[in-house]
């Protein structure tokens, strides 16, 4: 019996130290698995507002029914507001006639960066607007 106890104290003892280098080692990956989630629902959040910069990009062409200057402008503004820097270009330039299409396509550089390593990646998403204006031919009024 008192070999059974000296026996149950030393498993004891070395289950304690074990137990605290395997605790350790647990911690550090749970660790690196919290911080990549949630640099991946930073990526998921950094699409989202990509794809709405592109609708509201379109939404913009929409109304002003031209890719100009005063587009510029709005589209500098909607990069304030909305916090992302994106390259915006479009398949056709000047005015756009009364419901002709034109398509959007915004592309915004991101790096993920994960524990150990970086990811580059490129977010392209693409809209397409129907004008809202009638040109007039002939003439620069609407």
């Amino acid at each position: 019996m008192i070999k059974f106890i000296k026996l149950k104290n030393k498993l004891k003892e070395n289950k304690g130290v074990d137990g605290s280098i395997e605790m350790a080692m647990i911690l550090i990956i749970l660790l690196i698995l919290l911080v990549a989630i949630i640099n991946f629902s930073h990526l998921i959040y950094t699409n989202y507002k990509v794809m709405h910069f592109a609708n509201e990009v379109a939404r913009i062409v929409e109304l002003y029914g031209e890719v100009g200057s005063e587009v510029d402008k709005n589209i500098e503004k909607l990069k304030q507001s909305i916090g992302i820097n994106p390259t915006v270009t479009f398949d056709k330039m000047g005015k756009v006639n009364f419901l002709e299409n034109i398509n959007i396509t915004v592309e915004l550089l991101y790096k993920l960066k994960i524990p150990f390593f970086d990811i580059n990646l490129k977010i392209i998403k693409s809209s397409t607007g129907t004008s809202e204006v009638y040109w007039k031919s002939g003439s620069d009024g609407r």
